[in-house]
Protein backbone atom coordinates (compact mmCIF):
# COMPACT_ATOMS: atom_id res chain seq x y z
CA UNK A 1 0.00 0.00 0.00
CA UNK A 2 1.30 3.40 -1.08
CA UNK A 3 1.61 5.89 2.10
CA UNK A 4 2.99 8.71 0.57
CA UNK A 5 -0.30 10.27 -0.02
CA UNK A 6 -1.39 10.29 3.71
CA UNK A 7 1.72 11.05 4.41
CA UNK A 8 1.97 14.03 2.37
CA UNK A 9 -1.46 14.94 3.89
CA UNK A 10 0.20 15.19 7.52
CA UNK A 11 3.67 16.64 6.72
CA UNK A 12 1.86 19.63 5.26
CA UNK A 13 -0.47 19.78 8.36
CA UNK A 14 2.03 19.26 10.64
CA UNK A 15 4.37 22.00 8.73
CA UNK A 16 1.80 24.86 8.67
CA UNK A 17 1.05 24.22 12.35
CA UNK A 18 5.50 24.24 13.18
CA UNK A 19 5.29 27.44 11.23
CA UNK A 20 3.13 28.93 13.37
CA UNK A 21 4.97 28.01 16.06
CA UNK A 22 8.02 29.20 15.32
CA UNK A 23 6.44 33.01 15.46
CA UNK A 24 4.80 32.13 18.93
CA UNK A 25 7.34 31.34 20.94
CA UNK A 26 5.35 31.64 24.31
CA UNK A 27 1.49 32.18 25.92
CA UNK A 28 -1.36 30.86 25.10
CA UNK A 29 -1.09 31.09 21.13
CA UNK A 30 1.95 28.64 21.67
CA UNK A 31 0.37 26.45 23.64
CA UNK A 32 -2.66 26.82 21.64
CA UNK A 33 -0.71 25.24 18.43
CA UNK A 34 1.20 22.82 20.34
CA UNK A 35 -2.49 21.53 21.20
CA UNK A 36 -3.21 21.41 17.89
CA UNK A 37 -0.31 19.67 16.97
CA UNK A 38 -0.68 16.95 19.78
CA UNK A 39 -4.11 16.48 18.02
CA UNK A 40 -2.79 15.23 14.63
CA UNK A 41 0.33 14.12 15.87
CA UNK A 42 -0.97 12.08 18.60
CA UNK A 43 -4.85 11.76 18.50
CA UNK A 44 -4.89 11.19 14.81
CA UNK A 45 -1.71 9.46 14.55
CA UNK A 46 -0.11 11.53 12.51
CA UNK A 47 3.15 11.44 14.05
CA UNK A 48 3.53 7.53 14.05
CA UNK A 49 2.21 7.07 10.58
CA UNK A 50 4.84 10.26 9.45
CA UNK A 51 7.65 8.61 11.02
CA UNK A 52 7.02 5.73 9.70
CA UNK A 53 7.06 6.65 6.48
CA UNK A 54 10.26 9.03 6.78
CA UNK A 55 11.90 5.83 8.43
CA UNK A 56 11.05 3.63 5.59
CA UNK A 57 12.42 6.50 2.91
CA UNK A 58 15.91 6.81 4.74
CA UNK A 59 15.90 2.73 5.21
CA UNK A 60 14.72 2.22 1.04
CA UNK A 61 17.45 4.96 -0.49
CA UNK A 62 20.07 4.83 2.54
CA UNK A 63 20.05 1.56 3.96
CA UNK A 64 19.52 -0.24 7.43
CA UNK A 65 22.64 0.92 8.86
CA UNK A 66 22.21 4.65 8.20
CA UNK A 67 18.61 4.57 9.74
CA UNK A 68 19.92 2.91 12.54
CA UNK A 69 22.81 5.86 12.29
CA UNK A 70 20.04 8.62 12.72
CA UNK A 71 19.26 7.27 15.81
CA UNK A 72 23.12 7.26 17.37
CA UNK A 73 23.76 10.98 16.31
CA UNK A 74 20.56 12.29 17.72
CA UNK A 75 16.76 13.20 17.21
CA UNK A 76 18.10 15.95 14.58
CA UNK A 77 19.86 13.51 12.30
CA UNK A 78 16.73 11.64 11.59
CA UNK A 79 14.29 14.28 9.96
CA UNK A 80 17.72 15.92 8.56
CA UNK A 81 18.91 12.73 6.64
CA UNK A 82 14.90 12.41 5.59
CA UNK A 83 14.86 15.87 4.58
CA UNK A 84 17.92 15.22 1.88
CA UNK A 85 16.18 12.15 0.65
CA UNK A 86 12.72 13.77 -0.49
CA UNK A 87 11.47 16.52 -2.57
CA UNK A 88 10.08 19.82 -1.24
CA UNK A 89 6.84 19.25 -0.59
CA UNK A 90 7.27 15.77 1.57
CA UNK A 91 10.19 17.83 3.62
CA UNK A 92 9.33 18.07 7.13
CA UNK A 93 10.24 21.11 9.05
CA UNK A 94 10.35 20.76 11.99
CA UNK A 95 12.77 22.85 14.19
CA UNK A 96 13.55 22.02 17.70
CA UNK A 97 13.66 25.77 18.58
CA UNK A 98 11.47 28.51 18.21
Amino acid sequence: MDRKPIARAYIADLNELFAIAQTRPSGDAYADTYRKIGVIGYNREGCNIVGAYMAAQIERELGRDALIATIRDGYQAFPDTYNRLVDDEMQIRWSPTP
